[in-house]
């Protein structure tokens, strides 16, 4: 008997539509952040944003690569999972909630703090699947956002002769590349293996 039950193939479709719409709705606010803070200047009113963003997509991308690459139930594999659930959502609150009220700093702010707060509790309660892969999903895309915020970093000093730190963001970029791979390749695990009712080489004759 190698029997498995569940809708294990209508399962993968659905996390897969769900991944990817999680990758694109958390890339299109990462991007926006990443653009909008090329150019700016430490004399800039805006550095203090910029500066938070480099901190916020480097502790998610190294959190995701860190839970992609431990045991799920491993006390560091779950608190860099959920380190990395509250920074993506602090990351979409702050550019919704920022671009809802036309870019007000206050308001992005308070949006971060609910969008933060809102992912711990869901990366901490739910238990769903279909919640893992986003939560996956989107630490991955922050990650990937890292490694190319630290490449255009690095083409940015190399471009203006400062050949140190353009070296230094551009192994630090190919660090968080690799991080990305990391990343996604958890992605996929999460995907291929959904949670579903197997009863491979169980003895099942004659159950009700």
């Amino acid at each position: 008997m190698r029997a498995k039950l569940g809708f294990y193939r209508k399962q993968i479709v659905i996390l897969s539509v769900v991944a990817i719409a999680t990758c694109l709705i958390v890339g299109d606010a990462v991007t926006r952040l990443i653009l909008g803070s090329q150019g700016q200047i430490p004399e800039s009113r805006s550095w203090s944003f910029v500066l938070l963003l480099y901190g916020v997509l480097s502790v998610a991308g190294c959190a995701c690569a860190i839970a992609s690459k431990q045991q799920k139930t491993s006390q560091l594999g779950k608190l860099a999972g959920t380190i990395s659930a509250i920074l993506s959502g602090a990351l979409l609150g702050f550019f919704h909630v920022g671009t809802a009220t036309h870019n007000n700093s206050t308001a992005a702010l308070i949006g971060m703090v609910f969008g933060g707060v809102l992912m711990f509790v869901i990366s901490s309660r739910v238990r769903w699947q279909i919640v893992k892969v986003a939560i996956v999903a989107a630490g991955s895309v922050s990650t990937y956002g890292a490694a190319f915020l630290f490449s255009a970093t690095a083409s940015a000093f190399l471009s203006t002769g400062q050949i140190f730190w353009g070296a230094f963001f551009s192994l630090i970029s190919v660090l968080y590349f690799w991080f990305t791979c990391v990343s996604f390749s958890a992605t996929i695990r999460e995907i291929a293996n959904p949670e579903c009712t197997d009863f491979r080489r169980e003895n099942i004759t004659d159950a009700n």
